[in-house]
């Protein structure tokens, strides 16, 4: 995971720390209270606040309810991180600092209870140029995700599981370089909660299969710089340079992950992501040398082509208000060897491969609810536990 920085266009790295420290420290201002009110907001506590986004019988207003059910879970996700490199002097021979911006829409629309259409655009902008991008601060949007999701398959032994079809749309430029059509596959998930009197304990599996349809097997710039960028359910778009490596036909990425929730609104949880990619076959080629004779050369018969990297993440989310979730966390993508075919560290890489994120997570249908009740009884907003919105839009 070496970035190749020869041909990028220099420019002068301006600080973004100021700004980071400032957005984490309005965080911890948010968080402290937040976690005061998740102490109080507990089943038949007599200090709780009523909720502005409730009727007076402690309901949604039916027609409120109906919109906030038809988009429920759509997100818009605002996240900063920065790489330990940055603050740490002297981590790398040459410093690098990076300070990236994250924003990701996430828009659901419930065609019946158990059928959601789905929808992710993503956006990122590296603040100091500390990764591979092509010019200063270049927005670099990522592929347009769209899913086809059904949630409706009966529990067993209490394991919630759901299918659909994923779709991407070549809309970054790592696929517009390697020329990439269409990349469509299958989604699994599982997931079990458990309730114990020292709280709620979640755990999580899941697997997206994708395959690559592509006009060429490996992609180049003119300069025979290609990107290579990867993005996975929860994550920002990662990218590095590569040259002349041939590209992925065909990616697994599977998920195990798991959350505590020691009181309400307050929530640990750990991930980790393996990524297979499989890259396209070498095609055997004919030499020719000066005095006539031809040799065919081809790859080794023992090579897979299998390329694989891991994904740690690990965070803290605080649910300020019902449509508000703070975030602070860390996470590793890496490759699973070392360039000396030994297992690296899952914790930790040197380079922008680390990062240390703050995040705001928005709950738009949780939102709309607040905002229309408020338009429609003129009550101020406050804060309670989350309402269960209708099983059902009828």
């Amino acid at each position: 995971m070496s970035p190749d920085r020869r041909n990028r266009r220099s420019a002068p790295r301006r600080s973004g720390l100021p700004g980071w420290i400032a957005c984490a420290a309005f965080g911890l201002a948010a968080i402290l209270p937040g976690l005061a009110r998740a102490h109080q907001d507990v089943p038949g506590d007599s200090t709780e606040q009523p909720d502005a986004s409730l009727g007076a019988d402690g309901t949604l207003d039916p027609a409120i309810a109906k919109w906030a059910a038809r988009f429920k879970d759509s997100t818009l996700i605002i996240d900063q991180s920065i790489t330990p490199d940055t603050v740490i002097a002297n981590a790398q021979l040459s410093a690098v600092p990076s300070y990236q911006l994250w924003f990701s829409l996430r828009p659901r629309y419930y065609v019946t209870p158990n059928f959601s259409l789905r929808v992710r655009i993503d956006l990122t902008i590296e603040m100091l140029n500390g990764t591979d991008t092509t010019y200063y601060r270049q927005p670099m949007w990522g592929d347009i995700w769209l899913d086809g999701v059904y949630t409706g398959i009966p529990k067993f032994l209490g394991i919630q599981a759901s299918v659909g079809v994923r779709l991407l749309l070549p809309t970054s430029l790592a696929s517009q370089m390697r020329g990439t059509v269409l990349t469509a596959g299958p989604v699994v998930s599982l997931a079990r909660d458990f309730h114990t009197r020292v709280g709620d304990f979640g755990l999580s599996a899941g697997a997206v299969g994708g395959y690559v349809f592509s006009r060429t097997m490996v992609g180049t710039l003119a300069d025979n710089q290609a990107y290579g960028c990867q993005a996975t359910d929860f994550t920002p778009q990662v990218c590095n340079q590569n040259t002349g490596a041939m590209d992925t036909a065909f990616q697994l990425i599977t998920m195990l992950s798991g959350k505590y929730s020691p009181i309400p609104r307050l929530t640990f949880s750990a991930d980790y992501i393996l990524i297979d990619q499989w890259a396209n076959d070498v095609q055997p080629t004919t030499i020719s040398d000066a005095t006539g004779g031809t040799t065919m050369v081809g790859p080794a018969s023992t090579d897979q082509r299998l390329r694989q990297y891991g994904w740690f993440l690990a965070n803290i989310d605080v649910e300020t208000t019902k449509w508000l979730t703070l975030s602070l966390g860390y996470y590793v993508y890496r490759p699973i060897l070392n360039p000396d075919s030994t297992y690296g560290n899952p914790f930790w890489e040197p380079g922008g491969a680390t990062r240390v994120y703050f995040t705001v997570g928005i709950g738009l249908d949780q939102l709309y609810a607040a905002i229309a009740t408020r338009t429609k009884k003129h009550l101020p907003m406050q804060t309670a536990a989350a309402s269960t919105l209708p099983s059902n839009f009828n």
